[in-house]
């Protein structure tokens, strides 16, 4: 368990002020047992490196709004889509001379047709919805910047994180004049899209997903934060 040290005393005027540094008492038997050793000073690490690392949010003004669900078995889907690619295109050709130049019947070929056709549009199909599917909706605003941006975090074509910051006038607010009703049938339906002028068509799952901070995104999806923009 990690011991903070007290706070040293006042040194007075033009004393240098160090950071406090923490510390972890480690046990004799800790020491004996390798395995045990290495958890300890791993923890040591973790925890130096998570106190001299800037807060890159915090820098940004980032404020999370969403974070959608089932992001790690869909950027593994969307990675082996490279793979599935690879493999079609190294078995287009032997397949291409087989058909041609082999004797095969009419359902070999349908078969091999039906193969190659059907890896090329899954391919297709993930790779929109990777484009689209929201990992995670979020809030910035820079340092002496009072407008903010909107943040849709999505993956790219290998399966990395893609962050594409739009103007908040951009945002066609999706539940903008909905009424209660509206809002209750639209909160059980598994997708929502969300158009972006110039951009494309995101998707979130109001019902599946994660709202982080509820209040702030329902104000985002009714268009609030553009008419606090324009002072409308």
């Amino acid at each position: 368990m990690p011991r903070w040290p007290a706070a040293p005393p006042d040194q007075g005027a033009g004393s240098q002020v160090h950071q406090t540094v923490p510390f972890i008492v480690v046990s004799n038997q800790a020491l004996r047992d390798p395995l045990q050793a290495r958890r300890c000073f791993s923890s040591i690490a973790s925890e130096e490196k998570r106190l001299t690392e800037p807060n890159k949010d915090g820098a940004l003004g980032k404020t999370v709004l969403y974070r959608g669900v089932g992001m790690v078995p869909f950027r593994v889907l969307v990675r082996l889509k490279i793979f599935q690619l690879a493999g079609v295109a190294g078995l287009a050709i032997p397949i291409n001379t087989f058909l041609v130049q082999g004797s095969v019947s009419s359902v070999q070929a349908v078969m091999a047709t039906a193969l190659v056709v059907g890896c090329a549009a899954a391919s297709v199909t993930l790779w929109y919805y990777s484009r689209r599917y929201v990992g995670e909706l979020s809030l910035l605003q820079r340092p002496g910047e009072r407008q903010q941006s909107l943040c849709f975090s999505v993956l790219d074509f290998w399966g990395n994180r893609e962050d594409n910051i739009v103007p908040p006038e951009r945002l066609i607010a999706p539940l903008q004049g909905c009424s209660a009703t509206q809002l209750s049938e639209i909160a059980e339906q598994s997708l929502l899209p969300i158009d972006v002028e110039g951009d494309r068509q995101y998707i979130i799952s109001l019902r599946h997903g994660r709202l982080v901070n509820k209040q702030k995104l329902m104000n985002v999806l009714k268009g609030g934060l553009s008419r606090e923009e324009t002072g409308t």
